[in-house]
């Protein structure tokens, strides 16, 4: 059986599982009293993306206002006599 066939939505927003029995049990899984979870993404690597989602940001907004002005010269080249 998948995974979607073990779930049933319910409501907007909510799923349920249909079939408990299918699930497999994990077998390595550990409860530690006073533990801190990890984090499954390295630091550096997360800034390294942000820096780069960042900059194309940012040449993505110049390339809206370049578009903005040229739309503006085209409208004032047009109105002109």
């Amino acid at each position: 059986m998948k995974k979607s066939e073990s779930l049933a939505k319910e409501g907007g927003n909510y799923f349920r599982l249909t079939d408990p029995a299918g699930l497999t049990k994990a077998a390595s899984a550990q409860v530690v009293q006073g533990g801190l979870e990890g984090s499954n993404a390295g630091p550096a690597e997360s800034a390294v993306r942000l820096v780069g989602v960042l900059r194309q940001f940012e040449m993505l907004q110049r390339a809206v206002a370049m578009g903005g002005e040229m739309n503006k010269k085209a409208v004032e080249e047009v109105a002109r006599p």
